[in-house]
């Protein structure tokens, strides 16, 4: 079963086995070898897991970098995915409306609904270890 979040500590991709919001707030994790290590949960970048995936079966998280491959095509538009509060265009009511929910940003386009990723998408990388993508 894939974990509802992933966590980034000590410059490192980790998978969340359980966060106990009780005092003192610690994020239980493992890399797969290390059985588990407790740390508290203000040291580490949680990322939800949006339950999708990418064209190669690969979960996409909040914080993730995705790229739209077209058929043989790739676009070059670098995609974020978030989680929150995003503005969706509402053909019944014609206007902009708030939504909550996992979104994508991209420079020079409308925020979008997360749509049916493993059609297209592919993902590159994530915020915490490029980010310097964005300033793209």
């Amino acid at each position: 079963m894939q974990s509802e979040y992933r966590a980034f500590w000590k410059n490192k991709m980790w998978e969340v086995m359980q966060i106990d919001y009780r005092i003192p707030q610690t994020v239980i994790i493992t890399d797969g070898i290390t059985d588990h290590i407790n740390v508290p949960l203000t040291e580490v970048v949680l990322m939800k897991n949006s339950g999708k995936q990418d064209i190669s079966g690969e979960f996409i998280y909040e914080g993730d970098f995705i790229e739209s491959h077209q058929g043989t095509r790739i676009l070059d538009i670098l995609m974020l995915v978030k989680y929150g509060t995003y503005e969706a265009y509402c053909p019944i009511d014609k206007e902009y409306m708030d939504n909550v929910g996992f979104f994508i940003e991209a420079a020079g386009y409308p925020q979008m609904p997360l749509g049916p990723l493993s059609e297209y998408a592919k993902v590159i990388g994530n915020v915490c270890e490029n980010s310097d993508w964005l300033d793209k």
